[in-house]
């Protein structure tokens, strides 16, 4: 097959949603289809390269909108690109506006097959008036792509059932993966007390909980005076969250680690107790669980958005409610004074995980893209 993909960005740049893109991908380009990516860039201007085996078409945008690339020639673009190839199929990624809803319309027009993955539960932003955007998009032009798409893929049922029920007919779940043989336990020692959060440090992501894990630790670490908590990820808010352990006396406590390559996030995965997921908005699949369940960490979770459908509490980690500090203390209080509950948790994370190697996930693909195609 040859195949076009869209998406707001694509690996390195991005986050979870392009590297699902990516890895799914890859692994299709080694089983001999062709996939070509248009994509938008953070660079200074167009180009082109092959990551993988994957032709990647960078365009910079005209201007940003949030986290929103628009580039006002897009359509004109991709009808171009679609007329110069023969492409069996287009996939584009969303929920990140403009570019998958561009790209249903040029499909529509050249009669091209369309499907499109769409990763979150619903369309919600900080912004009061982002989000009137996206309710705008929400009765125009999104259920006119969802209607162009012969096929429809989400990371969890909660999307099939809730945000797109009217669609659900159509409608295909397949989760994030992992490598599991890249990502793998290390030994394992619950005695380290060592906790580890991964997310943006910038406005648009308060919802990843960082805030009230901060103030988590402050009851924790009077349980458990030598807990640490790493952060992992950078942005502009990454200098008041340090003032805020500061103020919270857990500065010594808290290390700051900015972005890591990722071997060395790999490392940092290996080498902690648990992985803090404190989302207190709608997570529909964080792939940070996925990556720590498979170095064999246990994961404490928010019970929101698609957390539950992969967090089985008690199993592979626990879930606690969104926005309780108290709550969220309580819990990993809980499990730093339980190393052999620890152990056991570790145990099944790495089990569980393994459901979720990425070349199941990227078979699954290959066969809706085929199922499409071929009938």
């Amino acid at each position: 097959m040859n195949i076009l993909v869209t998406t707001p960005y694509f690996y390195p740049e991005g986050g979870g949603l392009e590297r699902y893109a990516y890895n799914i991908f890859k692994r299709l380009t080694s089983k001999g289809h062709t996939v070509t990516v248009l994509c938008a860039t953070k660079e200074k201007e167009d180009y082109s390269e092959e990551i993988d085996g994957i032709v990647v078409k960078r365009l910079k945008p005209d201007f940003i909108i949030s986290n929103t690339p628009i580039r006002l020639d897009f359509f004109r673009l991709l009808h171009n690109e679609l007329t110069r190839y023969k492409y069996d199929i287009i996939n584009s990624h969303t929920p990140v506006p403009y570019f998958a809803e561009i790209a249903a319309l040029v499909a529509y027009k050249l009669r091209i097959n369309y499907i499109v993955t769409f990763h979150v539960s619903e369309t919600v932003s900080p912004s009061p008036w982002l989000n009137l955007i996206y309710r705008v998009l929400d009765v125009t032009f999104e259920p006119l792509m969802f209607k162009i798409a012969r096929k429809i893929i989400v990371v969890n049922e909660l999307v099939k059932q809730g945000y797109l029920a009217k669609f659900a007919h159509k409608t295909v779940v397949i989760p994030p993966g992992v490598d599991t043989s890249r990502y793998r336990p290390n030994k394992y020692n619950p005695n380290k007390k060592r906790l580890l959060f991964i997310g943006p440090l910038s406005s648009s992501y308060e919802w990843k909980g960082l805030r009230i894990l901060l103030k988590a630790m402050q009851l924790i670490i009077n349980t458990h005076h030598d807990a640490t908590l790493t952060v992992i990820g950078d942005g502009p808010l990454k200098d008041e969250f340090m003032e805020i352990c500061k103020r919270y006396n857990i500065d010594k406590n808290t290390i700051f680690k900015g972005r890591v390559s990722e071997e060395e996030l790999i490392r940092c995965y290996q080498e902690s107790t648990m992985l803090i997921v404190p989302s207190t908005g709608v997570d529909s699949f964080p792939l940070v669980m996925l990556e720590a369940n498979a170095c064999g960490i246990p994961v404490v979770a928010s019970k929101i958005g698609g957390i539950p459908y992969y967090i089985i509490n008690g199993f592979n980690g626990l879930l606690v409610e969104p926005r309780d500090s108290l709550v969220l203390a309580e819990k990993i209080i809980e499990l730093l004074s339980r190393p052999k509950l620890l152990n056991e948790l570790s145990l099944n994370s790495r089990k569980r995980a393994l459901e979720f190697d990425w070349n199941t996930i990227a078979d699954k693909t290959l066969s809706s893209l085929e199922n499409i195609v071929c009938h």
